[in-house]
């Protein structure tokens, strides 16, 4: 009796992407699910994977070949006439071709993340799109004990977040207030500002929204308590 052949089914597979700003239309790559298995998750939600080059955030970024807009599904999908302007005189007439659609080193996804950033930048995404960028950028250099850089763009997404906290309704469901000010609180413990992180903890604990998140309030909770301790070592 002949076994039966398996075929082979590529973890990285083509997702065709229309450029929102130059519709023009090219593929970019995305890892399947089932490939996706993180194996430790850290506090500030920094991730460890089985097997790293399957970590999504080495593709999270769609970036033009033709114009170089870079954008992610957060990413609002319309242009003003004066966006329109500043990226045709701020990138478009700068740009030369380069494709990202294929596997992504981690030097690759910084770049890809980065070109997000200056796009978001023009397009005056809201600062939780920022945050996030900045985040993930964060967490490759973390990977890469880039410490230095680890720090800079640790400071820069605790600014946008406590931006977008003040500024934007912060209703979907991925990303509840609470939440916004517990990752606000660890980033300010990682980087030193131990009164701070506690006050933001604090938010989180007396926050009644918290009661239908057990996770974030356990977390908070727990940094909390590590907060106290490390700024009484610190003395």
């Amino acid at each position: 009796m002949s076994e039966i052949s398996i075929p082979y089914i590529n973890p990285i597979y083509k997702k065709a992407v229309q450029c929102p700003l130059c519709n023009y239309k090219y593929t970019t790559s995305k890892i399947r699910s089932r490939y996706i298995i993180p194996t430790t998750i850290d506090t500030d939600f920094f991730t460890l994977y089985k097997q790293e080059r399957y970590n999504p955030t080495l593709y999270h970024v769609h970036v033009c070949s033709k114009c170089g807009y870079s954008h992610t599904e957060n990413f609002s999908l319309s242009f003003s006439p004066q966006e329109r302007k500043d990226f045709k005189k701020h990138l478009v007439s700068r740009w030369n071709y380069k494709d990202f659609g294929g596997v992504r080193t981690h030097e690759d996804a910084l770049k890809t993340l980065k070109l997000a950033v200056y796009s978001a930048r023009l397009k005056n995404e809201e600062a939780s799109v920022l945050a996030g960028l900045y985040m993930r950028i964060m967490w490759i250099h973390r990977y890469l004990n880039n410490e230095d850089q680890v720090l800079r763009f640790s400071s820069l997404a605790r600014d946008a977040y406590r931006e977008a906290y003040l500024v934007e309704p912060l209703d979907r469901p991925e990303w509840p207030s609470y939440k916004v000010l517990y990752i606000i609180g660890e980033l300010e413990r990682r980087i030193g500002n131990y009164r701070e992180a506690v006050k933001n903890f604090s938010l989180v604990l007396n926050s009644r929204k918290t009661k239908a998140d057990p996770h974030i309030r356990s977390l908070a909770e727990k940094q909390w308590q590590v907060t106290r301790e490390e700024s009484k070592s610190r003395r």
